[in-house]
């Protein structure tokens, strides 16, 4: 901490009648006892900063890193909290059951720990957010994050609605590389997963009402950042809100790869148009929530979420020889990627010492 130098007190000043005259200087005299110079580092809004070596003293609510002042968690957050981790459970629940039903024989269920594997990164960056919520710790950055899986659980909800309406649907729609067209069932997997995907959803809306009371500081570092951060988020947003436009993947058999967005219809249309624009607008608007952690969170989240998009299409291709790679496919992987250095980069750009302003 660069700090100025104590100004002498026997330091005179000579006037120019020669009289010679001590000058009385409110920085000369004594501190009282007992008082200390105020943190730099202190945030605003006169929150008590009282512990050891300049922690923030314990509150109500639970107190994280040094700068950071986290105040009492309402009810509605840790609801929010609870709905989400319950989301994630049902999100990781539907990889175990069949998607579907053709002729008694179900399809889409888990092969082998790849099918598990893949599912990880969303429901990991849900769950803990849920967790960190309802325990009252790191409300803000639990919150931002169950917002931004909301944007991507809504835009999946209505594919998966697409999907259960198996009477005007044929197996060639199912995104399981099935090559024959024929009628099929909708399996626990898929009523699983719209269960979960809708929990998500109702635990943003939740998460909306408790975002204005929860209260969660810091001392601002990012601040002087935010501009370059959503520069960037601007960036990352565009190129992911094209590539999830774009079919993920590309077949040699006819109608059995998605179509772009544009040319879809129903729910897959609705679903198609809130994953490419809600991506895209929330990459921008992530960089402006407070605190600096809140931006980690809102960031990781989509990270996770067109992670576990990006694999699982990934792993569809793997095993289907009628399905090739394609620039939407390969570009949401590089988009989770890209949202992964932003959570990166709000965590460690503004974590240098602050300079004392004089």
């Amino acid at each position: 901490m660069l700090t100025s130098a104590p100004v002498s007190a026997s330091r005179k000043s000579r006037p120019s009648s020669g009289k010679v005259t001590a000058r009385k200087s409110t920085a000369a005299r004594p501190a009282k006892t007992g008082s200390r110079p105020a943190a730099a580092g202190r945030p605003a809004g006169g929150s008590s900063t009282g512990g050891k070596g300049g922690r923030p003293a314990a509150g109500p609510g639970a107190t994280a890193p040094t700068g950071l002042v986290v105040g009492p968690v309402p009810v509605v957050a840790k609801v929010a909290g609870a709905v989400a981790v319950a989301g994630a459970l049902c999100r990781q629940a539907a990889a175990a059951f069949p998607v579907a039903y053709v002729r008694g024989r179900g399809f889409g269920g888990a092969a082998n720990l790849f099918d598990w594997l893949v599912v990880l990164p969303y429901v990991a960056v849900v769950g803990a957010a849920g967790v960190l919520t309802v325990l009252g710790r790191l409300p803000r950055l639990g919150l931002a994050a169950i917002r931004a899986a909301g944007v991507v659980a809504a835009a999946l909800l209505a594919h998966t609605v697409y999907f259960l309406d198996a009477g005007q649907r044929s197996t060639t729609d199912l995104p399981l590389g099935i090559g024959t067209s024929l009628r099929y069932s909708a399996g626990a997997g898929l009523v699983l997963l719209a269960a979960g995907y809708g929990l998500v959803v109702a635990a943003w809306a939740v998460a909306e009402i408790a975002w204005p009371r929860t209260v969660m500081e810091d001392e601002g570092r990012l601040d002087r950042l935010r501009p370059r951060l959503a520069g960037w988020g601007l960036g990352a947003g565009i190129f992911a809100a094209i590539v999830l436009g774009m079919s993920p993947f590309h077949s040699s058999v006819a109608h059995l790869a998605p179509p772009a967005v544009p040319e879809r219809g129903g729910w897959d249309l609705v679903g198609g148009v809130l994953l490419s624009l809600g991506v895209g607008a929330y990459a921008v608007v992530a960089a402006t929530v407070q605190p600096r952690l809140a931006v980690v969170g809102g960031y990781a989240a989509l990270a996770g979420a067109l992670a576990t998009q990006g694999l699982a299409t990934a792993l569809l291709v793997a095993r289907s020889p009628a399905l090739r790679p394609s620039a939407g496919g390969v570009g949401t992987l590089v988009s989770a990627l890209l949202f992964a250095l932003l959570a990166l980069a709000a965590w460690r750009l503004p974590r240098a010492p602050a300079v004392a302003r004089r």
